[in-house]
This record gives structure tokens, C-alpha cells and sequence, in this order.
């Protein structure tokens, strides 16, 4: 919901918290970190450049995703993309089991 606020506003990317931006231009910055053919990054870069002070649109098809269970780290991750200082969650946030965390509000989901 909120997405679609930032995305109706019509801002260009330039006038967009990197967060944001990151929604529009995401294909082209997968095309950066996954390709070694120097011209199709070319294209990629300067894609980003050009764009930049054009209207963004943000795609939201896939910009938020729970990994099918909302864990600390899947929580922490969305929040970031949103922009949302954590701080006041990490309290909620478990100890480390393993490769992955579980925390109080994990739990809650899981168990309600």
C-alpha cells in the first residue's frame, strides 16, 4: 500500500530514496551484477543514468516478498527496502539458532 503511495506521487528517481529507486530500476541492476559482457552493462549503466530524472515507476509486482514465513531476517530485509529503521523490533528478534533466526515475532505467527 504504501509502495503504491511512493509510486502515485509521481517523482522522477533522482527525487526518490535510493531504497525506492532500487523498485524501478531493478532489472537493470541485476543486469550489473550478473553479466561479464561489458556492452550489456554499458547499456544497463546507462540505462540508470538516463532514467534518473524521469518520472519513476516503481514495479510492485514483486517488491515485497515474506519468503513464505516472516522471519527476523525476511523482516528485516522488507523493512530496509521500505526504508524503515528496525531498531525499535530488534528487541522482539531471538537468539540464533543455526543458520536461522527465530524471534518472539516469528513465533507469534507461527503459533496464532
Amino acid at each position: 500500500m504504501y509502495l503504491k503511495f511512493v509510486d502515485s506521487r509521481g517523482l522522477k528517481y533522482s527525487e526518490l530514496k535510493s531504497c525506492f529507486s532500487v523498485f524501478g530500476l531493478k532489472s537493470k541492476l541485476q543486469t550489473l551484477a550478473a553479466s561479464r559482457q561489458s556492452l550489456a552493462n554499458i547499456d544497463a549503466f546507462d540505462f540508470i543514468r538516463s532514467e534518473l530524472e524521469n518520472t519513476a515507476r516503481l514495479q510492485l509486482g514483486s517488491a515485497i516478498n515474506t519468503e513464505s514465513n516472516l522471519t527476523s531476517k525476511v523482516f528485516s530485509n522488507i523493512a530496509t527496502s521500505l526504508n524503515i529503521n528496525i531498531a525499535g523490533y530488534t528487541s522482539r528478534f531471538g537468539p540464533v539458532h543455526g543458520f536461522e533466526q527465530v524471534d518472539q515475532f516469528e513465533h507469534a505467527t507461527l503459533t496464532s
